[in-house]
């Protein structure tokens, strides 16, 4: 395969991917017929914090799992998006960078203020975030990478952060649950990220495989 440009079915997997991710982050993981009780993906990380099981340390789970789906995202479409090999129009381009930078800053903490983005609670969102945005600024040194590396190294960090998010989400649900009263309606945006870092995995896979048989598109 040639690192240049990848064929047709590839462009469209790769594209259908990020797509996915970005629409799962931002889609209802835990879904309510009130919408002040929809609870979408960069909800989460927040939301746990006023769990009473995890504020009195019994429900065992890493809050940051949450927010590294955003980082992943916004390095995926960094790498991805703007690819010579893909071959997107401007336009394709400037999407890819309003959604990377859009998902970076839902890391920002409610009602923020300089001094609050390095206290304990919220640094490690604001290293994750701060490397999302660099991960945008770095994009005329991925371009220059050739696509096996960008694609893998893209799906490898979404399918870690995607796996662990994914993980705590059903860690925390059933103390979701209590706290509704009610088993909460499942949301979609779970499902649809998780399948957005696998067909990233796919696309990585399949450039991996023609690298190897030495076709050349």
């Amino acid at each position: 395969m040639s690192d240049k440009r990848v064929n047709g079915l590839e462009r469209a997997g790769v594209l259908a991917g990020l797509a996915l991710l970005v629409c799962g982050y931002w889609g209802p993981w835990v879904s309510h017929k009130a919408a002040g009780l929809v609870l979408l993906g960069y909800d989460l990380a927040e939301y746990v914090k006023f769990l009473g099981e995890f504020r009195a340390g019994t429900l065992a789970v890493w809050r940051g799992w949450f927010l590294l789906p955003a980082g992943a995202i916004t390095l995926a479409l960094a790498l991805c998006a703007f690819h010579p090999a893909l071959r997107l129009r401007w336009y394709g381009g400037l999407v890819g960078l309003a959604a990377g930078v859009l998902t970076s800053l839902t890391l920002l903490p409610p009602a923020w203020y300089p001094a609050l983005l390095w206290m304990p609670e919220f640094r490690l969102a604001t290293v994750i975030m701060l490397a999302g945005l660099a991960s945008l600024v770095l994009v005329p040194i991925w371009r220059l990478l050739p696509w096996r590396w960008c694609i893998r190294l893209a799906a490898g960090v979404n399918s870690l952060a995607a796996g662990g998010a994914v993980w705590a989400f059903l860690r925390v649900k059933p103390a979701i649950d209590r706290v509704y009263g009610a088993p909460a309606p499942w949301g979609w945006g779970w499902v649809v990220m998780a399948a957005g870092a696998l067909l990233l995995d796919v696309m990585a896979a399949a450039a991996w495989a023609r690298r190897r048989g030495g076709i050349q598109d």
